[in-house]
């Protein structure tokens, strides 16, 4: 586990900007300053944080994967071809 994924992850889940430090050591129940340090790479990433942060990204996709199939995921070719998706 690197930074940089856990930089993408946070970004992912929460947005591009340095405000998903905040919550994402919320729902990691980790403080503020230790996401930050992990963050910049200041501090080590403990091992098990990555298995944490596949079940968040696994529970976002669960709940995100519903909305895509409404907003016609799998229906539109042209959609699919440029989210590098294959439709159904």
């Amino acid at each position: 586990m690197n930074r940089a994924l856990l930089n993408r992850v946070g970004e992912s889940l929460y947005g591009e900007s340095p405000g998903w430090h905040e919550p994402l050591a919320y729902d990691l129940s980790v403080d503020l300053r230790t996401m930050q340090r992990w963050a910049s790479g200041k501090r080590d990433i403990p091992p098990a944080i990555q298995g944490e942060l596949a079940a968040l990204c696994h529970e976002a996709a669960r709940e995100l994967g519903p909305l895509a199939v409404e907003l016609g995921y799998g229906m539109e070719p042209a959609i699919d071809e440029r989210l590098g998706v294959s439709g159904r």
